[in-house]
């Protein structure tokens, strides 16, 4: 969770590429997600963020200080309050004036790899 981080960046670059690999520590594969990462607008802020508590527990990230992402909007942690698809998620957080994206890199990966040290496996 690094203060230069870049969502929109992120999903522009895996949108556009040939190939996606996604490596991903193995203890932190899970069935179940209970909190996503969100950049948002830094006009609104409050506004996006109460929005955002129908879904669940919507904070801004802090780091010492507000993390913001390169393009300076604020990364917002979303504690989620039930399961959802992570389309039906993603459509519909995305539908919130303010939220200019998710953590969500749905249908984008061709390839994921669980890393545990100095072992690396193929997830299919």
């Amino acid at each position: 969770k690094s203060d230069s981080q870049s969502l929109i960046r992120d999903k522009v670059i895996a949108y556009h590429a040939d190939e996606v690999f996604v490596f991903v520590n193995k203890k932190d594969i899970t069935t179940k997600i209970d909190t996503i990462s969100l950049e948002v607008a830094r006009f609104g802020l409050e506004n996006t963020l109460n929005a955002l508590d129908c879904f669940g527990s919507a904070k801004l990230r802090i780091n010492n200080k507000p993390v913001k992402s390169l393009g300076q909007n604020y990364i917002v942690d979303l504690n989620l309050h039930k399961r959802y698809s992570y389309d039906d998620l993603e459509f519909r957080v995305k539908e919130i004036p303010g939220v200019l994206e998710t953590g969500l890199f749905v249908n984008l990966a061709d390839k994921v790899y669980a890393v545990d040290k100095n072992k690396i496996t193929k997830c299919d």
